[in-house]
């Protein structure tokens, strides 16, 4: 039996860990150290660490950190706050101390950081038993995995925040969590439970309790954006078009023009979905307009309306005209790859180029692409492998061992023995099971690359078939016969194929149908689908390689499929390979 990959290293990850906090002989907020740390002065933490006065600590750290602007030296400064909190046992100045931490790591980037003082603050938190500071330090750490991608990990904070804030009826704090559980469901491609959550919140809103709250007006335009883009995703356009025409009536009876702008976005899109171009360019040059006013050229919805004006642009083969905004936008993001949409403005851009027939652009957006790709990969990877809870439970005790150390220059010989020694493991069993990983995916891509050049019968994707070499049923033999004949039109490859179109092609009923495929081929109508639908994409990957410039979701269309999730799933059930793993080898073996 082959233990997972990702478990292995998980295990060996926490082994890492343990040797690594043994290490330290410093308190846990030295663990995320950075370059060209600012020097406290001797007075200050001096200050920090025996004024009776908590308040004028606060005080002194918000006026490094608003006034004079220097963050790094605020953040030391909440290091030694966060020292002094934890050598007098007070889980208040814990929390507020790694709380303010975990929000400016946030802020510049440093996601492992965030997220360790982010679960320092909640368990803090936990400790005083104070029920706003759970709330809050649970709306941090949703928020930091929400940036990073980690959407998942993201849900679950967010969904106790609302719970402890619907319990003890905080208000503001529940339409906050609520909006973003929405938001995280419409990312992780829940729109019909994230469609739910809008609907909930804009029930909510309509009581009059919820009404004084300050934040209403702007939740309220918030949520219904939400609700438009999700009902938009979800096919429901006219729904969507009422949802965006009801928000911009009240974006002007709110006077919070600037959400207009964000509605004529969404609006011009859905115009775009429905094939109404010129629609769709109106409402975005409306949006663009409105937009310019309030916020400058990179405010997000400026750039994505850009991407959806280079997307009616290029449907209407108006390449250049696209290819200007696409730039302008790559212009304004420049390494910020966190943008939304950043991927799919390159995909576009690659798309554009392919039309031009200029393989130096086309090239030069991939390679823009899988950095942008590379760099989300290392931080969610990063953050995910690195900080368990569990880990940080570990830290916390063995940084309490260390207090009670004597023999720091004996100890730290075998600390340091013991962190070679994991590391030596960690990068050994990284190593080999990386390097047998690509050994089989190479076996598994070649083995489907020969079966296809040399017209197999036994496809290398298909399942095995009947072992009864006499079909006895005539009229089953017929539909075989039919189906085997119907198979060369490519019929499979319409979006509305199933089971009864399939049947009515074939001058037979669907339970004739059903049933000879089970019995003759021993499968259902719908892994028959999947069968063929998976391997004319094999064939249309290797054989067309404008086909393979295709994103995965245009390809999952092109054979048929609905759903992106679905056509990936089927294509690993059927080749034990991704379709972008696929993708990348034919690539290599023939250039684009």
């Amino acid at each position: 039996m082959v233990i997972p990959i990702h478990k292995v290293l998980g295990r060996v990850y926490l082994v890492f860990f343990f040797c690594f906090s043994l290490a330290l002989d410093l308190t846990a907020q030295e663990l995320f150290s950075t370059e060209n740390i600012p020097e406290v002065s001797k007075e200050m933490a001096l200050f920090i660490s025996t004024s009776d006065s908590l308040k004028k600590i606060k005080r002194n750290i918000k006026k490094a950190l608003q006034v004079d602007g220097d963050t790094l030296l605020a953040m030391e400064y909440y290091k030694l706050f966060l020292k002094r909190g934890e050598e007098n046992n007070n889980h208040k100045t814990q929390y507020y101390s790694a709380y303010r931490l975990g929000f400016n790591f946030n802020e510049i980037a440093d996601y492992p950081a965030a997220v360790y003082y982010a679960n320092v603050s909640l368990k803090a938190a936990e400790a005083a038993k104070d029920t706003t500071y759970i709330i809050m330090s649970n709306v941090l750490i949703g928020g930091i995995y929400f940036q990073l991608g980690i959407y998942d990990k993201s849900l679950e904070p967010y969904q106790i925040a609302k719970n402890l804030s619907k319990h003890r009826g905080d208000k503001i704090n529940e339409l906050i969590c609520l909006s973003n559980i929405g938001n995280v469901r419409v990312k992780l491609g829940r729109d019909t439970d994230a469609l739910k959550v809008y609907n909930t919140t804009l029930v909510l809103l309509a009581q009059d309790e919820y009404q004084s709250s300050p934040i209403f007006r702007r939740t309220h335009l918030s949520t219904l954006l939400g609700k438009g883009r999700s009902q938009t995703k979800l096919g429901y356009l006219n729904e969507g078009m009422k949802t965006y025409e009801e928000g911009v009536r009240l974006a002007d009876q709110y006077d919070l023009n600037h959400y207009k702008g964000d509605f004529y976005v969404n609006m011009g899109h859905l115009f775009y979905k429905k094939g109404e171009y010129s629609d769709a360019i109106e409402y975005l040059f409306k949006a663009k307009q409105i937009l310019n006013e309030n916020y400058n050229d990179t405010y997000i919805n400026n750039l994505i309306a850009n991407y959806y004006l280079a997307q009616c642009y290029f449907d209407t083969q108006k390449y250049d005209e696209a290819l200007e905004l696409l730039n302008r936008n790559f212009e304004l993001i420049g390494t910020n790859y966190k943008t939304d949409k950043i991927e799919e403005m390159y995909d576009l851009g690659i798309n554009i180029a392919l039309q031009q027939g200029d393989k130096d652009k086309q090239l030069f957006f991939l390679n823009q692409r899988k950095q942008i790709s590379k760099l989300k990969l290392e931080n969610q990877t990063k953050t995910r492998d690195l900080l368990f809870e569990d880990d940080v439970k570990i830290l916390e005790d063995h940084n309490r061992q260390l207090g009670m150390e004597k023999d720091q220059s004996v100890f730290r010989k075998k600390v340091a023995a013991y962190i070679a020694s994991g590391m030596a493991i960690l990068l050994l069993l990284t190593l080999f099971f990386y390097k047998r990983k690509i050994r089989v995916n190479a076996l598994k891509f070649q083995e489907i690359i020969d079966n296809l050049q040399q017209g197999a019968s036994k496809d290398p994707v298909s399942k095995t078939t009947s072992s009864e070499s006499v079909v006895k049923d005539i009229q089953a033999f017929e539909i075989l016969e039919k189906l085997s004949d119907l198979e060369t039109s490519a019929f499979f490859i319409a979006k509305d194929c199933n089971l009864y179109t399939t049947a009515k092609l074939i001058d037979t009923n669907t339970t004739y149908l059903s049933k000879t495929l089970n019995t003759f081929q021993k499968q259902s109508f719908n892994q028959y689908l999947n069968e063929l639908r998976i391997k004319y994409a094999l064939i249309q990957l290797k054989e067309n390689r404008r086909f393979r410039a295709y994103t995965i979701k245009a390809i999952s269309e092109e054979v048929g499929y609905k759903s992106i999730n679905t056509f990936i799933k089927a294509f690993k059930t059927k080749t034990g390979l991704s379709p972008s793993y696929y993708i990348k080898q034919l690539q290599a073996k023939v250039p684009v």
